[in-house]
C-alpha cells in the first residue's frame, strides 16, 4: 500500500521540483501538493495523509499554525517541518507542532529516507 504524503509550500517552483524528484517513486508514495496551508486542509478533511510535509514560512497560516492544526485534527499523521529559519523561536515553534524540523533546503534522499522509515 502506498504511503499518503502531502507536500506544502508557497513557492510552487518548490513543489514542482519536489515533484520531479519524487517521481521515480510514485508507486511506494501517494504525493498530493499545496501552495498553502488552507489548501492543504481542503485537501486533507476528505483524504487525510498518513505524512505532512510543510515548509515554516508561508504568507497566512504559516507551518507551525499549520501543522498545530494537524496535530489536532489529524493526530495519527506524522507532521515534518522544513525551515530555513535558525532562530531559537521559530525552532521552538516548529518543535512543538512537529515529529521533526529539517533544514531547508532539505536532501530529498534524507527528507526520502525519513518518510520511508514511518
Amino acid at each position: 500500500m502506498a504511503i499518503e504524503v502531502m507536500f506544502v509550500d508557497d513557492e510552487p517552483d518548490v513543489l514542482e521540483g519536489i515533484e520531479t524528484r519524487l517521481y521515480s517513486i510514485r508507486s511506494n508514495w501517494r504525493c498530493r501538493f499545496a501552495e498553502s496551508g488552507v489548501e492543504a486542509l481542503m485537501m486533507l478533511y476528505p483524504q487525510p495523509a498518513d505524512v505532512v510535509v510543510s515548509d515554516m514560512r508561508m504568507p497566512g497560516m504559516d507551518g507551525a499554525e499549520f501543522l498545530e492544526v494537524i496535530k489536532l485534527r489529524f493526530p495519527a499523521t506524522v507532521r515534518i517541518i522544513l525551515s530555513g529559519e535558525t532562530g531559537a523561536r521559530g525552532f521552538l515553534r516548529a518543535a512543538a507542532v512537529a515529529h521533526q524540523v529539517l533544514s531547508k533546503p532539505c536532501d530529498l534522499v534524507a527528507l526520502q529516507r525519513l518518510i520511508g522509515e514511518t
